[in-house]
């Protein structure tokens, strides 16, 4: 749907440009406000007002420049038609099919996007569905065979490549920091973890001889009391 708001000045320009578009067999049903721009109409009450509702409707906006003045900041990012060296009703047209095609352009992108998001609603509803009443089940199967082959993927790729490394001795565990830098960038973060873990071990060793060593002292010392308070027998 085509309107035009303009000052009581430009009505004579208004009403040639209402009776050639009434001529024209090509139909608008996009709302398009055609605004026509002079230095009255940019302060006219009516005119403002009628932009303003526009804008809010969300309607596409033709501002067509009959006099040089200054564009309401509302519209300044809007491209205008300038007519300021003539009546161009062509160069009107050709404004509006554009503003026409965008439009239709936005209504088919946001019937699409709602088809997409229906399409998308239906398949987790279904799948919810499915999952509560056991029509569909989780791959337990699958999920077991992965785990295997990435299981078995280890044992023959990476553990061959690091046992050589692995420190044996108390010097080799002393070095193995520097092994761990020059080992390249596969074996690396395996050797990290490894390097992470050796220090908790070794600390764990220790705790469990000082345990062991405490409790056989701890022993003898009870051995030594019982002794000790015997009677030997005459």
């Amino acid at each position: 749907m085509l309107n035009i708001t303009y000052a009581p000045n430009d009505a004579a320009l208004a009403e040639r440009m209402q009776k050639e578009l009434s001529k024209t067999t090509e139909t608008f049903d996009a709302n398009i406000l055609i605004i026509l721009v002079s230095p009255t109409s940019v302060t006219d009450k009516s005119v403002l007002k009628a932009l303003d509702t526009a804008i809010a409707q969300k309607h596409s906006l033709l501002p067509v420049i009959v006099e040089k003045t200054t564009l309401p900041q509302s519209i300044r990012h809007v491209e205008a038609v300038d007519l300021t060296k003539g009546y161009d009703f062509n160069a009107v047209m050709i404004a509006l099919r554009q503003r026409k095609n965008g439009q239709d352009i936005r209504r088919r992108n946001t019937r699409i996007a709602w088809g997409l998001f229906s399409i998308v609603l239906l398949s987790f509803v279904i799948s919810v569905y499915g999952l509560s009443t056991g029509y569909i089940g989780v791959p337990v199967d699958e999920f077991s065979t992965e785990a295997a082959e990435q299981q078995r993927m280890i044992e023959t790729f990476t553990f061959p490549t690091l046992d050589p490394l692995m420190p044996r001795t108390t010097q080799d565990a002393q070095n193995f920091p520097r092994t761990v830098e020059a080992a390249n960038t596969r074996n690396a973060p395996l050797l990290m973890l490894t390097a992470s873990a050796l220090p908790a071990n070794l600390q764990a060793t220790q705790e469990a001889f000082l345990t062991i060593e405490a409790a056989t002292l701890t022993a003898r010392a009870d051995m030594t009391s019982i002794a000790a308070t015997e009677t030997p027998e005459e």
